[in-house]
């Protein structure tokens, strides 16, 4: 093992990505390039019930038949 380079796993730094989950900021993170995006409806959003439901519409229209984002499909998201 060559100890002087850098290991595949650190090569990439696009790995992932954090944050709120309104819909501009997940339609950010989808276009960033990383290879994960993890929605925090904890520190970075307010908790009340109606965040709470917006982002889960946000995740769901994100993942959904309709547009946002297919597997191995990456064009730039746009707010609608």
């Amino acid at each position: 093992m060559d100890c002087r380079a850098d290991p595949a796993d650190l090569q990439d730094r696009r790995v992932e990505i954090t944050g709120p989950v309104d819909r501009k900021m997940i339609i950010n993170a989808l276009n960033s390039g990383a290879k994960v995006f993890m929605a925090d409806f904890e520190d970075s959003n307010t908790p009340t019930w109606s965040n709470q439901i917006e982002g889960q519409a946000n995740l769901m229209d994100a993942c959904g038949d309709d547009h946002l984002l297919r597997p191995g499909h990456r064009e730039k998201l746009q707010v609608e």
